[in-house]
C-alpha cells in the first residue's frame, strides 16, 4: 500500500531534519562545501609587513580564494594579507573569541579596521621576536603598541589619519633583525618603529636604521652601547649602567653592606652589570666578593655566603632560580636580588619554593601605587585592564610610552621621519619631559632617558608585586 500525499510531506520532512542535524554536527562537511582545496601557501619568514593601502577607489572585485584546513586565525592572516579586510576582521575575531590575548591577530584586527575605508593611514613597526623561545617579549611589545594604536585610532586618528601597525619577527637573532631592518627601510610608508626587544638585535639593526634616516624606540634593550649607534636611536628605559647603580643604592639603602656578586665574566649584560654594582657599591662604602659562574651551567660555591648581607644574580631567571635553591638549601638567608632578565615565570620554575622572596629589577610593575616617580602607573593599569582583561607587564608599558611618543611626534611636528626624531630629540630639552606610565622621559644627547625610575619587584609564591621604587 503506498504512502498518502501526507504521509509523503511527512517522510520528506523527516528526511531533511535528520540531513540538517548531521550537517549541524559535522561542519568540517559545510567548511569543504564552502571553501575550495587549494594548496596552502607558502609561510611568510617575518610576519607582518601590511600590504601596501589599497587606493582611494573601493574594488568590487571577489574576495580571495582561502585554502580550506586553516584555523581562525590562520585564514584572517592569509586574508589579510590578500587585502580582503572584511574576512579578516571576521576570521580574527573568530580568533580573538577563542584567545582574547591573541595580540597579534588583536593588531591585525585593528589594522584591517584602519584600511577597509581605503583611505591613507599613517604606519609605524614594531621589530622583535614573534618566534622562537623570546617571542613573549615581541607579543609584549606588540600589545603595548597595539594598545597606543587602539587609543589613537578610537580618538579619530592624527592628522586626518588612523594608525596602521605592520610587525616583524627577528628571531630575537642578530642576523634576522638585519634582514628585518632591511625590508623596514624598503617600505617609505614606515616612519618609525619600536624595537628590537633584546640589545643584541638592536645593535646589530640599529646602523641600518641610522644610515637610513629611520627613527627608533627600543622599550626594553639594556646595552649601554646602545647609546652610540646614532641620532636616530632612542630608548625609554634606563641602561644597564642605571640598572646597577638602582640595585647598589636599594641595597645600601637597606644597610647591607658585604655582597656577594654571581657574575660570569664571558657575558657581556653579567659582566656590565657587575662591574658597575661594584663601582657605585664601593663608592657608597660597601664591599663586594665575586662568585664566578657561567650563565645556563652549574652552579658552583666558591665563597663564604655566610659572609653576605645579600647576594647578587648578575645573569638569567634560571640562574637565579638555581641559585636561590643552592643558597637556601646551605641555609643561608641572605635576600637575594637580581637584574632585570631575573623578573621572570620563569624563576619560578627553576627555584620552585626558593624562589619565593627574590626580588629583581623592573622598568614598572602593575602594583605600583602612590608613587611620585610613576604617577601615571596606577591609572595605566586599570585602563589597560579595563580593556585587554588583564595586568600590563613591564615591557608592555614602556612599549606604550615608546610608541605614546612617536605618535605625539606625529601629531605635533608632522609625519617625516626627520620631523619625527628632530621631536624625539627635543623631549626634556627644548620641550619639556614626557610624562610617561613608566616615569618622566627626558633624552640627552644621546637619546637615552635620562634619570629613569626602576621598580624593585618582589617574587611572591607564584607572581611578583611591587617592593619599591627607586632611582638610579
Amino acid at each position: 500500500m503506498g504512502l498518502t500525499r501526507l504521509g509523503r510531506f511527512t517522510l520528506t520532512l523527516a528526511v531533511l531534519a535528520l540531513l540538517g542535524y548531521w550537517v549541524y554536527t559535522h561542519p568540517e562537511i559545510l567548511e569543504r562545501l564552502r571553501t575550495p582545496r587549494v594548496p596552502a601557501p607558502t609561510p611568510q619568514a617575518a610576519p607582518f609587513p601590511a600590504p601596501a593601502p589599497p587606493g582611494p577607489q573601493v574594488t568590487t572585485a571577489p574576495p580571495p580564494q582561502v585554502p580550506g584546513g586553516l584555523s581562525a586565525r590562520e585564514r584572517g592572516r592569509v586574508q589579510y594579507q590578500a587585502g580582503d579586510y572584511a574576512g579578516a576582521i571576521a576570521s580574527l575575531g573568530r580568533a580573538i573569541t577563542a584567545n582574547p590575548f591573541d595580540v597579534e591577530s588583536l593588531t591585525l584586527r585593528e589594522n584591517a579596521f584602519t584600511l577597509l575605508p581605503g583611505k591613507p593611514v599613517w604606519r609605524i613597526a614594531v621589530a622583535g621576536p614573534f618566534t622562537g623561545p623570546d617571542k613573549q617579549c615581541g607579543q609584549q611589545v606588540l600589545f603595548g603598541v597595539y594598545y597606543a594604536q587602539r587609543q589613537a585610532n578610537q580618538a579619530g586618528g592624527l592628522r586626518g589619519r588612523k594608525v596602521v601597525v605592520n610587525f616583524y619577527d627577528d628571531q630575537a637573532a642578530a642576523e634576522e633583525a638585519v634582514r628585518v631592518a632591511q625590508t623596514i627601510a624598503a617600505d617609505p610608508e614606515v616612519l618609525a618603529v619600536v624595537g628590537h626587544c633584546n640589545s643584541r638585535a638592536t645593535l646589530a639593526a640599529g646602523p641600518l636604521y641610522e644610515s637610513e634616516g629611520i627613527p627608533v624606540i627600543t622599550a626594553t634593550s639594556t646595552n649601554p652601547d646602545i647609546a652610540q649607534l646614532g641620532d636616530f636611536i632612542f630608548r625609554v628605559v634606563g641602561n644597564d649602567n642605571d640598572q646597577a647603580r638602582a640595585l647598589a643604592n636599594a641595597l645600601w639603602s637597606e644597610n647591607r653592606r658585604t655582597v656577594v656578586v654571581f657574575v660570569d665574566q664571558e657575558d657581556a649584560y653579567s659582566r656590565g652589570l657587575s662591574d658597575n654594582f661594584q663601582r657605585r657599591f664601593a663608592r657608597l662604602g660597601g664591599r663586594v666578593i665575586i662568585n664566578p659562574f657561567t650563565i645556563g651551567g652549574e652552579i658552583i660555591v666558591s665563597t663564604d655566603l655566610r659572609e653576605a648581607d645579600a647576594i647578587l644574580v648578575t645573569g638569567e631567571y634560571a640562574d637565579a632560580g638555581k641559585i636561590a635553591r643552592l643558597v637556601r638549601d646551605l641555609g643561608i638567608n641572605a635576600p637575594i636580588v637580581g637584574g632585570d632578565a631575573v623578573y621572570s615565570q620563569g624563576l619560578f620554575a627553576f627555584g620552585g619554593e626558593a624562589a619565593r622572596g627574590v626580588r629583581a629589577t623592573a622598568f614598572y610593575h602593575y602594583t605600583v601605587r602612590d608613587s611620585p616617580l610613576l604617577p601615571r602607573a596606577e591609572e595605566f593599569a586599570r585602563r589597560f585592564a579595563a580593556v585587554i582583561h588583564a595586568p600590563p607587564n613591564h615591557n608592555m608599558a614602556t612599549a606604550y610610552d615608546a610608541a605614546s611618543l612617536i605618535l605625539n611626534a606625529i601629531r605635533e611636528a608632522g609625519a617625516q621621519r626627520q620631523a619625527i626624531r628632530a621631536y624625539l630629540a627635543s623631549i626634556g630639552r627644548t620641550r619639556p619631559a614626557y610624562v610617561g606610565v613608566t616615569g618622566k622621559i627626558a633624552f640627552d644627547a644621546d637619546g637615552e632617558a635620562v634619570g629613569k625610575p626602576w621598580v624593585l619587584v618582589r617574587a611572591r609564591e607564584r607572581d611578583f608585586v611591587a617592593d619599591t621604587v627607586i632611582a638610579p
